[in-house]
């Protein structure tokens, strides 16, 4: 499970992010400022920080210098400022990614998984902690399993639907791919009943597993999974 550390001023912008980010499977922890983050770190590490820039008393930059200095740790940066020297200033102090507000939450999932994914190759027991985070899929058994272990059984359709967006190996999927598989036109009621049966399976498997299901549509493209998905058993 991805430990992540919410740094966030703005307590209903930090609850919402803990709330969504904690949905979907992370072990996530809010705190408002520089001493917050320092008694978080303190009582257990994390792998990822999420820090905003401007914070009372010593700012994200600060907090990212000092922090990266000390420990193995991802950062990813929030801020409303888009300036490209504040930019710079960010990556410079260490942050590995630098996200502008305002933020769509599904991008900082993935911008958190793709970073962990990162981490996972240069440190010791890779294999343990990559695995830890992928969705598994076995296409034989029709099941889908959660990074947090948990399974579920998948119908014929939602099988075939998971097998494109497999082969893609994280790359969009196009809608036409998609109805082919599951041996459709591609006319618009095709889309229309598509993303029905989509909206079902999200359900579906969050009511199962707890989890957010990172299948994201791709404007006039189609279909990505916006996460790790191995196939197993084939």
């Amino acid at each position: 499970m991805i430990r992540v550390i919410v740094v966030e001023d703005e307590s209903d912008l930090r609850d919402s992010i803990s709330i969504f980010l904690t949905k979907a499977g992370m072990d996530v922890r809010g705190v408002g400022d520089g001493p917050g983050l320092d008694a978080a770190l303190a009582d257990r590490p994390a792998d990822i920080l999420v820090l905003d820039v401007n914070l009372p008393g010593e700012n994200g930059f600060s907090l990212a210098l000092r922090h990266r200095a000390q420990r193995n740790i991802g950062v990813i940066m929030l801020t409303a400022r888009s300036q490209t020297d504040d930019q710079i200033v960010g990556l410079a102090s260490g942050a590995d990614s630098y996200l502008l507000k305002p933020l769509d939450l599904r991008v900082l999932e993935a911008t958190i998984r793709n970073l962990a994914h990162r981490l996972a190759g240069v440190e010791p027991g890779t294999t343990e902690r990559q695995r830890s985070l992928d969705w598994e899929f076995d296409p034989a058994t029709w099941m889908l399993t959660a990074p947090n272990g948990i399974s579920v059984e998948l119908s014929a359709s939602e099988q075939k639907v998971l097998s494109v967006l497999a082969s893609a190996d994280g790359e969009p999927a196009s809608r036409e791919a998609i109805l082919s598989a599951l041996g459709k036109s591609g006319f618009e009621s095709d889309d229309h009943s598509l993303n029905a049966m989509l909206t079902r399976l999200r359900r579906k498997v969050e009511t199962a597993t707890g989890m957010d299901l990172p299948i994201r549509a791709i404007r006039t493209v189609g279909y990505a999974f916006a996460a790790r998905l191995v196939s197993v058993g084939a």
